[in-house]
């Protein structure tokens, strides 16, 4: 019961916070609700991480939980994140805190766990409501979930059970929707063209400033960040719950592993982390290393 006992001690402050706000308490500063909010977002993390790792972590992989354990955590995690989402929309809906990532104090998302799943961390963040793929240009995307995917290996010299370790990589998924014409169905009613909103899994692809390069002028002078989105898994009409997206996200790397093409040696990308090192390279500087020990 550790990781659920500061979570405890949360509820009651937040509990008053969201009262207070029901009685539309003008005199309450904004900030103090962000910070007991964050505070209470802080204490769910380890009933988070200890719900999603326990479910789906290969680091239990020798004592893997049952299908109805695992089933059950599942669930808690689920009902946690729903709780979580709504105490945040009502503490918005009051104008306690803002929903707008282009706002300085927003709280637009919160970690909903982090897991080991083979040699990749997995973060998965929740938006509280559906947020723009771009503050600052319309794309036609909107993200509901977002996935930090960290790939790792262990440093040089140390051995796998000491758990050193090092990021090669960071890649970012998103579960997003846009609203796309209905030409399927072909309908054209009085008050125009009918859309249907489509559910999909896609990546981050960073386009500027260029991510493999380490100007740090450039970076600096090119101010907010331009991406585009590319679209992996299809889902459907219908949007699906943070747990089953996650699942969604799961099957997803372990088809990109399986698929993967090899790249020749001297291709300009490095054969270990995959990361573009430069023509006629074999390894970037970070997997160089290894390749000589």
């Amino acid at each position: 019961m550790f990781p659920f006992r500061n979570c405890n001690t949360q509820v009651p402050r937040l509990h008053g916070t969201e009262s207070e706000g029901q009685a539309v308490d003008q005199n309450r500063p904004p900030q103090d609700t962000l910070t007991v909010l964050v505070e209470f977002l802080y204490a769910c993390q380890p009933c988070f991480n200890y719900l999603e790792a326990t479910a789906r972590s290969t680091e239990y992989q020798h004592f893997p939980p049952s299908d109805s354990r695992r089933l059950l955590l599942l669930y808690f995690s689920q009902e946690l994140s729903n709780r979580v989402e709504q105490l945040v929309l009502n503490l918005a809906r009051f104008n306690h805190i803002c929903l707008e990532e282009s706002h300085p104090h927003s709280l637009t998302h919160f970690c909903t766990g982090r897991f080991r799943f083979d040699h990749l961390r997995v973060s998965s963040f929740r938006y509280a409501m559906a947020v723009p793929y771009l503050a600052n240009a319309d794309s036609g995307w909107f993200k509901r979930m977002r996935w930090n995917v960290e790939r790792c290996r262990h440093k040089a010299g140390s051995e796998q059970a000491t758990g050193r370790e090092e990021v090669i990589s960071t890649e970012y998924y998103f579960l997003c929707y846009e609203d796309v014409l209905d030409i399927k169905r072909n309908l054209y009613g009085a008050n125009g063209y009918k859309f249907e909103r489509m559910w999909t899994i896609g990546q981050w692809i960073q386009l500027r400033p260029d991510p493999t390069r380490e100007n740090i002028r450039e970076w600096i002078l090119s101010g907010l960040l331009q991406a585009s989105y590319k679209r992996l898994l299809y889902l459907g009409e219908v949007e699906p719950t943070a747990s089953v997206a996650t699942d969604y996200l799961m099957q997803l790397l372990v088809d990109q592993q399986a698929t993967e093409p090899e790249l020749p040696r001297g291709a300009g990308f490095c054969v270990s982390c995959r990361q573009f090192c430069g023509p006629g390279r074999w390894f970037c500087d970070t997997c160089k290393q290894f390749d000589q020990d």
